[in-house]
């Protein structure tokens, strides 16, 4: 998917209007696989030189 494509599908979703969005993130079923915990606490911090994920401990 390229970055355009990617732009037109959000902008086509009311939903998701002022939501933040990261894309491109390496999680799920990759290596090294890195989960995210169903009802987890987390937070993000998102500039353009990069994007932090925090996963509070449960």
């Amino acid at each position: 998917m390229t970055e355009a494509a990617l732009r037109k599908l959000i902008a086509g979703k009311k939903e998701l209007s002022g939501i933040p969005i990261i894309a491109n993130v390496n999680f799920g079923h990759t290596q090294p696989i890195a989960t995210i915990p169903i009802g987890g606490k987390a937070s993000m911090e998102a500039s353009k030189d990069g994007t932090t994920i925090f996963i509070e401990q449960i």
